[in-house]
């Protein structure tokens, strides 16, 4: 959510825009989600340089052709392949949620679908499968508290990602919307 959204050189990396922190606590919160303290006094860049947001490379996945193999992904729960996504995805151009169940709400659902070999990027299973995630991957779905106060403890994690700290790098803003005049 926070690295990929603008390009503006700013405090956090070079894929936030000015006031993001903010922007990102406000939505998560109106989409259901947790309530964080974002820390203040950090550097926000000066410029915003909008052909960096087409270095973000987007996926490109087939669910008819796993790893070249011209099969679907065996990880896949066979129902959710025939009946939802060979549907939902019927050419390139098509997006789909990561959890089709309830995609705009702020859940644990997503964790809850790889329990159901709902998983729809191979990489989303494995959190399951794998013996190092996988009791994450069950302690996230199952607890909804715990899930929200590690997403917090994880944007505030993630905020704090190559900070600007030289004398005539950024600035810190007086309304984190503009820059100062």
């Amino acid at each position: 959510m926070h690295q990929f959204c603008l390009t503006i050189k700013g405090a956090r990396g070079e894929l936030l825009p000015a006031g993001h922190s903010e922007v990102f606590k406000d939505a998560t919160i109106i989409a259901g989600g947790p309530f964080w303290q974002v820390p203040f006094g950090r550097k926000d860049g000066r410029i915003s340089i909008s052909r960096e947001a087409d270095s973000v490379p987007q996926g490109h996945e087939n669910a008819s052709n796993f790893n070249g193999t011209t099969k679907p992904d065996p990880s896949l729960n066979s129902m959710y392949l025939n009946n939802f996504l060979k549907k939902k995805c019927q050419n390139d151009l098509d997006l789909i949620y990561l959890d089709a169940i309830t995609p705009k709400t702020f859940d644990t659902q997503f964790y809850s679908n790889l329990h159901k070999k709902l998983g729809l990027l191979s990489t989303d299973q494995l959190l399951k499968s794998d013996v190092r995630t996988g009791p994450f991957v069950a302690a996230l779905a199952s607890q909804p508290s715990l899930f929200e106060s590690q997403f917090a403890v994880s944007m505030v994690k993630l905020g704090n990602v190559q900070v600007l700290t030289r004398p005539n790098e950024g600035e810190i803003r007086v309304n984190c919307n503009f820059v100062n005049a």
